[in-house]
Order: structure tokens, then C-alpha cells, then sequence
């Protein structure tokens, strides 16, 4: 009985020393503080440069952080168009890339104050569609990612999409917040 308890007590330190040797040792030394995100009420958006071929443009958004703290800003940013009388206009949003708007990998995005980030907006602004037009907005509510207020900007822009046999009315295709330097290409 005594040889087998022993043999079991080797077994477990032995699993236990093995264990400990794959784990990098604890550095109690520093503390990482987080950063929290960026809260829309302490942000600005403004419509930046934008690209333009063959029927769609791709137009840059920033933000930028008017508050006297660092914040951080992941994902994707929602946008509704919106009306002259403030009514909401039918937006459909595809997230990521398109024919104009590049591949954009999702990452956090760190704002020092007075920072700037930006998005980019890809839309169709030329159809076949004989004649057939799409609402105008009168501005657009952009909404910060993991934000449930918007930031309202004045944007005319009249987006188009679907089929020539189908159209479809204010299709807008976002990127992934990144570094103003990543949108230009």
C-alpha cells in the first residue's frame, strides 16, 4: 500500500513540474491598465477623401477623439440614411469589402486625444436603370462601433445596388474601423 501511494505521489509532482514548465512565469511586476472605448458623445465624424471608378465610390469617414482621454475603437461602424424632415431612408448595410472598398482586418484601433481613425463607405452612384432613380439623403446617423447613439452628419448621397431587373435602393458597404493611413490605397 505504501509503494503504490508513493508511486501516485511521484506521478501527480511529476505532472505538476511538467505543467509549471510550459507556463511562462507571472510578471506581477507591471499592470497593463485598459483602455476604454471610444464613447460617441466624445467623438467628431467628418467626411474625408473618396475614390471614385467605374460607377461606385468608396468615401473615407473619421472620427476623432475630442475628449482629453485615449480611447479605443474596434469593429464596424453602423450607418442609417436619413431624410430632409429626419425620417429614416431604407439603408442596407454590407459588412466588409466590396468592388471599391478593400480588405480590412478587424483590430483595435487606439485614439490619443485629438487621434484620428476612419472608416470607408462603398456605394454604386451610376445605374443602367433607365430613368429610375433612388431617395437622396439629407444627412446620414453614423454610429460608432459598440455605440447605441449616433453622430449626424450632413451627407447627400444617393446609393444604388442590386440588379439591373431589381434594383435596390441605399446599399452601403462599410469597412472596419483603421488607422486613416490603412484607407488610403
Amino acid at each position: 500500500m505504501g509503494r503504490i501511494r508513493g508511486l501516485l505521489l511521484a506521478a501527480l509532482f511529476s505532472s505538476l513540474a511538467l505543467a509549471a514548465c510550459g507556463q511562462p512565469a507571472a510578471d506581477h511586476s507591471t499592470t497593463v491598465a485598459s483602455v476604454p472605448t471610444c464613447l460617441t458623445k466624445n467623438l467628431v465624424a467628418e467626411i474625408g477623401l473618396a475614390n471614385v471608378a467605374m460607377g461606385h465610390v468608396a468615401q473615407e469617414i473619421r472620427f476623432k477623439n475630442r475628449s482629453s482621454a485615449t480611447c479605443t475603437m474596434r469593429g464596424y461602424p453602423t450607418l442609417a440614411m436619413i431624410d430632409a424632415k429626419g425620417a429614416p431612408l431604407v439603408t442596407h448595410l454590407n459588412f466588409g469589402a466590396d468592388y471599391i472598398v478593400p480588405v480590412l482586418k478587424v483590430r483595435t484601433v487606439t485614439l490619443a486625444p485629438g487621434g484620428v481613425a476612419g472608416f470607408l463607405v462603398g456605394y454604386e452612384s451610376a445605374t443602367g436603370y433607365s430613368g429610375v432613380t433612388c431617395p437622396t439623403s439629407h444627412a446620414i446617423e453614423i454610429y460608432p462601433p459598440h455605440n447605441a447613439r449616433a453622430i449626424l452628419v450632413n451627407w447627400h448621397l444617393a446609393p444604388y445596388g442590386g440588379t439591373v431587373t431589381a434594383l435596390r435602393c441605399g446599399q452601403l458597404t462599410v469597412s472596419p474601423v483603421a488607422p486613416v493611413g490603412d484607407l488610403q490605397s
